[in-house]
């Protein structure tokens, strides 16, 4: 097993069909569903990307979401790769930044030998979307269900790791190469990035001090190492605020 990266280059260098459907081995796709949607990629003009809601599914309750508002105005390639860096507020990053509850034409991903990034343990998706975005011309989105994601809270991206900052830098290093390579502004994103990450995802975002709801710990060194790394200085009252827990 060389992780979920190799595997879906494997896939990818033998599929042959017209589209790419991404499908995780505990999350389902609705009877039929595939079958269904070859005519809205007509009636959408056969977009690079087709776009759809999908389903979350938890162990007493599934809850559907489906994209709303002016998408025609919003579906633009920049609106939607600075939504997965979080500095676009017209989608979540978990909506746009998935492979999975999207049709992906194999032509843009070949024709740029797009690939999943081999040894990033956290991200990799998002990853490939920042490219596949970067290089596709037409997005469309149909409002219906077309994927049911499973809640497993013993995935990588919800339990504990005391790795956690070195696979975050890991993937964070692949973002920042993305955004020089292609002029945007890498410095303001990638501080923002490393900021929102140490007060959003490893503190509670009111009382900015660890809580086991995140299911992962960081000392203060850790925490220190992040902001570092984003050139952020925090101000002594901020640094005040924030508790650290040894253990």
């Amino acid at each position: 097993n060389k992780g979920a990266s190799v595997a879906r280059n494997v896939g990818l260098m033998n599929a042959t069909g017209e589209y790419i459907v991404f499908l995780d081995s505990d999350d389902i796709i609705p009877d039929g569903f595939l079958r269904n949607i070859k005519n809205k990629i007509t009636e959408c003009g056969n977009p690079d990307i087709l776009m759809y809601g999908y389903g979350s599914k938890y162990t007493s309750m599934t809850l559907d979401r489906v994209l709303s508002g002016k998408m025609d105005l919003e579906l633009k390639k920049n609106n939607l790769i600075f939504a997965i860096l979080g500095e676009y507020s017209g989608f979540l990053p978990y909506d746009v930044g998935t492979i999975w509850a999207k049709l992906i034409k194999r032509s843009v991903i070949d024709e740029h030998s797009i690939r999943f990034p081999v040894g990033v343990i956290r991200g990799q998706d998002t990853v490939f979307m920042l490219y596949v975005y970067y290089y596709c011309e037409s997005v469309s989105f149909v409002p219906t269900i077309g994927y049911y994601y499973r809640k497993n809270d013993q995935s990588i991206s919800h339990r504990y790791n005391s790795q956690i900052v070195s696979m975050d830098e890991n993937l964070f290093s692949k973002y920042e190469a993305f955004l020089k390579d292609r002029g945007f502004d890498s410095c303001t994103v990638m501080s923002n990035i490393r900021v929102k990450a140490l007060l959003g995802e490893y503190f509670d975002k009111t009382e900015l001090k660890y809580t086991k709801y995140t299911n992962i710990y960081l000392n203060e060194e850790a925490s220190n190492e992040l902001l570092l790394n984003s050139g952020w200085h925090a101000d002594a009252d901020t640094l005040n605020r924030v508790t650290f827990y040894d253990g």
